[in-house]
C-alpha cells in the first residue's frame, strides 16, 4: 500500500509543468509493483478508474492570440499592429493531475486487498470412522476408531444403547480415538462430539452409530474345574459345544500357562458320551507335582463354525496338580503297587482279568496308562453278557469306560495275588479297596502292562495317554 501511494506522488511531480497551448490528454494511471502483485492474485479485482475527484473545477484553458486582418487600403508607412495572445497559466491542471493520480493509486490498492479477503474459506475438519458409520455387522472384537483430518477432537462421547460409556483413548495430538473395551454381539454404539478444523472454520459435528453382528454363540466348558486338585495324568479337556469347529482357528485362541513352565500340546479327542470332539491338552510325560495350571479360552468375534461365533465372555479355569501318585499292575505279579514320587507307599494283592488265560479278549485287562476318572463307595455293577446285574461292588475306583474298575470283591479274596479270575477289573479285599479308594483322586494314573490287548479309543473316555507322543503331536492343528 505505501509503495502504491509513493508511485502516484512521484508521477504527479513529474507532470507539474504544462506547456501553453492545447491541453495534452491525461496520462495513463501508474501501477506500483506492490499493487500489481496483489492484482495478479485477485481474479475479481475492480477496474481502476483514473480521473479528477468528484466536485473539482474544470481545468482552465489558454485563449489563443487573435489577429485582425489588414484591410485593403493603400499602404501607409504605419506598420500593422497585432493584439498579443493572452497566455493564462493552467494552474489547476497540475494539482488536479496530482490528486487524480493519488486517488487512482489508492483505489487500486484497496480493491486488491478486498479481493484477497474473498479467497478460499478456512477448511473444516473431516471425520472418518472404522468400521464406517452405519455398519450393522461390526465384529465385537475389533476396536471402534475415529480419525480427524485437518483438525482435532474437542469433545467426544461414545456410549451403548443402555447409556453406558464405552471406554477409549484419544491420541496425544487429539486426531483419533480408539475403543479399548470388549463389545457385545448385537450391540448398538453411538459416537457424538465435535472437532475443529482450520482457524475460522465452522466446527464439525461427530454423530454416527455402529452395530455389531448378532449371531448364535457357542458355550465353552473346561475340565478340570476351577480350584480342583488333580492327579498327574489329568489332561485339560475343553469342549466347544459345536461339532463343526474350525480346529486350527479355535486353537489360536486357547492359552494354557503353567507354573513352573511345562511344554504342552493339544489334540482333538472323541470322548464317550460326547457328540463332538474336544480339545485335550497334556504334556509329553506326567505333570510335575504341584504345577499350577491356568486355562483361558477367548473366542469373542471368532467364527468357530458356520453361523456360530465364540462366546462373548472369556472362559477361564485354574487348577493344581497334586501329589505324584502312580499305580502299577501286571498279570504276572498279581500285585497292585502304589508309588509316590517314585517310592513305594502301598502294595495290594489283586486278581485281574482272566481273558488271556481263557482266550477271551473281552475279559483281558487292557495294557496302557489308565486314568482315575471317578469313584463310588456303593457301586452296583451290571454286565448282562456275563450274567450279573446290580451286583454290589463297594469302594469302586473307575479307570476306563469299558468296565474296568479297582474295587472290593470278597468272592475272589482267596485267590487275590495268586490267580487272575475277574472279567477285567482289579479285585481287592475290603480293607485294601477302601484304603485305595480313600486316597485315589481324579487324574491319578494307573499303568498296566503285560496283557495282550492295549488300551485304545474303543475303551472310551480318558485314553489320552494311550496315544504315543509323536502321534499326539501329529494330530494337533498347531504349527
Amino acid at each position: 500500500m505505501a509503495m502504491a501511494v509513493a508511485g502516484a506522488v512521484m508521477l504527479a511531480a513529474c507532470s507539474s509543468t504544462v506547456e501553453s497551448g492545447s491541453q495534452p490528454p491525461p496520462a495513463a494511471p501508474a501501477t506500483s509493483p506492490a499493487a500489481a502483485l496483489i492484482a495478479d492474485t485477485a481474479t475479481t479485482a475492480a477496474p481502476v478508474t483514473v480521473g479528477p475527484p468528484a466536485g473539482t473545477s474544470t481545468p482552465a484553458t489558454s485563449t489563443p492570440a487573435t489577429s485582425t486582418p489588414a484591410t485593403s487600403k493603400p499602404a501607409t508607412s504605419k506598420p500593422a499592429t497585432s493584439t498579443p495572445a493572452t497566455n493564462k497559466p493552467a494552474t489547476s491542471t497540475p494539482a488536479a493531475t496530482s490528486r487524480s493520480k493519488a486517488t487512482s493509486s489508492s483505489h487500486s490498492s484497496s480493491s486488491a486487498v478486498a479481493s484477497t479477503s474473498t479467497g478460499p474459506a478456512p477448511t473444516p475438519a473431516t471425520i472418518s470412522a472404522s468400521p464406517e458409520f452405519g455398519t450393522d455387522n461390526a465384529n465385537p472384537i475389533e476396536p471402534l476408531t475415529l480419525k480427524v483430518a485437518g483438525g482435532r477432537i474437542v469433545a467426544l462421547a461414545v456410549y451403548a444403547a443402555d447409556g453406558s460409556t464405552i471406554k477409549g483413548a484419544v491420541s496425544a495430538d487429539k486426531t483419533s480415538w480408539t475403543s479399548d473395551q470388549r463389545l457385545r454381539y448385537g450391540g448398538t454404539y453411538h459416537a457424538k462430539g465435535t472437532a475443529t478444523g482450520q482457524p475460522g472454520s465452522e466446527p464439525t459435528t461427530i454423530d454416527g452409530t455402529w452395530q455389531t453382528l448378532d449371531s448364535y454363540t457357542q458355550t465353552t466348558q473346561i475340565f478340570p474345574g476351577d480350584g480342583a486338585v488333580v492327579g498327574v495324568a489329568a489332561p485339560v479337556i475343553i469342549r466347544f459345544g459345536t461339532c463343526e469347529a474350525d480346529h486350527a482357528k479355535v486353537e489360536k485362541h486357547v492359552t494354557v500357562t503353567t507354573t513352573p513352565k511345562v511344554a504342552v500340546r493339544g489334540t482333538w479327542v472323541q470322548h464317550d458320551g460326547d457328540e463332538c470332539r474336544s480339545l485335550d491338552v497334556r504334556p509329553e510325560t506326567f505333570w510335575p507335582e504341584g504345577t499350577k495350571v491356568h486355562v483361558e479360552v477367548d473366542l469373542l468375534g471368532v467364527q468357530v463354525a458356520e453361523d456360530v461365533y465364540g462366546a462373548r465372555d472369556v472362559a477361564e479355569r485354574n487348577f493344581t496338580i497334586g501329589r505324584n501318585r502312580v499305580t502299577y499292575a501286571d498279570p504276572k505279579s498279581k500285585m497292585l503297587t502304589v508309588k509316590e514320587d517314585g517310592a513305594v507307599v502301598a502294595k495290594y494283592p489283586t486278581s485281574m482279568g482272566r481273558g488271556d488265560d481263557v482266550a477271551d479278549p473281552r475279559m483281558v485287562t487292557r495294557s496302557g496308562i489308565h486314568v482315575v476318572i471317578g469313584k463310588e463307595a456303593d457301586k452296583k455293577m451290571t454286565n448282562e453278557k456275563f450274567g450279573y446285574k446290580d451286583l454290589p461292588e463297594p469302594w469302586s475306583v473307575r479307570i476306563s469306560n469299558n468296565g474296568e474298575y479297582i474295587h472290593q470283591n470278597m468272592d475272589t479274596i482267596d485267590v487275590q495275588g495268586k490267580q487272575n479270575v475277574s472279567h477285567g477289573c482289579l479285585n481287592l479285599s475290603d480293607v485294601n479297596a477302601k484304603q485305595y479308594f480313600t486316597k485315589a483322586i481324579y487324574g491319578d494314573p494307573v499303568v498296566i502292562t503285560g496283557t495282550s490287548v492295549k488300551l485304545s479309543a474303543l475303551d472310551g473316555d480318558l485314553y489320552d495317554w494311550a496315544i504315543d507322543w509323536s502321534e499326539w503331536r501329529s494330530l494337533s492343528s498347531q504349527d
